[in-house]
């Protein structure tokens, strides 16, 4: 962690004062660091590989659920991901957890007659409720499995260690759909294109 700031440093010391986009740094683990002209930096996320129609479920999901208050399907993989015998957040319908057991994900489905733009509020004053400090680092509309859904990742703190909150959320009718997957910051990132390919097993309604 004291090389990136160093390479924050030597980017703010060389950067022009004003009018500049987002400086590219490299990590000595291979990460790219974003440094944005507010003075704020990100770590960039990578693009995952689109396939036909948007993201979408492979051959290796071959595991379902069916949501209970919404007609969604979740598909995972069995070798990496195992479905959790009890729930431990009393509103999840599903949790699980990797294979590593440093990855924990769940879905989530309820009533909500408002949009995606306001699903994504709830969503993250809910996460501001225990850290207020929490704030949205990436966002876009996907189609996954030819239905749009919002990506969100959220960070804040939990335990006073920073972790990343990735979610897909869909909002039709008048119900809420929920799928997220959360882990430290550190972890997120070198697992981000499974952990991508797990959030792609979401079949919205």
């Amino acid at each position: 962690m004291p090389r990136i700031l160093l390479y924050l440093c030597i980017l703010v010391a060389t950067a022009p004062v004003a009018g500049f986009a987002a400086v590219r740094a490299q990590t000595e683990d291979g990460r790219t660091v974003l440094l944005h002209d507010d003075g704020t930096w990100t770590f960039e996320v990578p693009e995952a590989t689109p396939q036909t129609g948007g993201h979408g479920r492979d051959a290796g999901q071959d595991a379902m659920v069916s949501g209970l208050n919404a007609p969604y399907e979740f598909w995972y993989d069995q070798t990496i991901w195992s479905l959790k015998p009890e729930n431990i957040d009393p509103l999840s319908e599903y949790e699980f957890v990797d294979s590593s057991t440093l990855v924990q994900a769940m879905t989530v489905a309820y009533p909500f007659p408002q949009g995606a733009g306001e699903l994504k509020a709830k969503v993250l004053s809910t996460i501001q409720a225990t850290d207020p400090d929490a704030l949205i680092i990436f966002e876009e509309s996907r189609v996954v499995n030819s239905r749009s859904v919002e990506c969100v990742h959220i960070k804040a703190r939990v335990a006073d260690e920073p972790f990343i909150f990735y979610f897909y959320l869909h909002a039709s009718g008048d119900m809420a759909v929920q799928v997220a997957c959360f882990t430290a910051e550190n972890v997120f990132y070198a697992l981000y294109d499974e952990l991508t390919r797990f959030m792609n097993g979401f079949v919205a309604p």
